[in-house]
């Protein structure tokens, strides 16, 4: 028999299970114990598999809530440094604590090509 993994599947083996013990219970003997687990445990199951499509669909809302965040502090970020740039000037070397590169002046291709920085 092959093993049964699904909560469906396993649901429906427990349930079926259960019902061939009560059909079969003086038969069977002292197994009592072990359809009352297995009955509080298929309640319990179904509790905490509610549980979890809950909090899979609250996690969706709060990646979703958590993107929308994020991009709007992406927009404030840029306009920060667009305002620190317009304040300071494009060439400013201050705007290195923002993150923006400010605009330097080009080294000649002679000098980049021997390593020597202008003056």
């Amino acid at each position: 028999m092959s093993s049964i993994n699904g909560f469906g599947d396993v649901m429906v083996d427990w349930d079926s299970l259960l019902a061939a013990y009560k059909e079969h219970a003086s038969l069977l003997g002292d197994g009592e114990a072990d359809r009352a687990f297995l009955e509080q445990a298929r309640k319990d199951a179904f509790q905490l598999k509610s549980l979890q499509e809950s909090l899979r669909a609250r996690r969706q809302e709060a990646t979703q809530q958590l993107d929308a965040l994020v991009r709007q502090g992406k927009e404030a970020a840029i306009r920060l440094r667009s305002l620190a740039r317009h304040r300071f000037g494009p060439r400013n070397e201050r705007l290195t604590h923002f993150r923006v590169a400010p605009i330097r002046k080009r080294q000649s291709r002679r000098a980049a090509e021997t390593g020597q920085t202008p003056e």
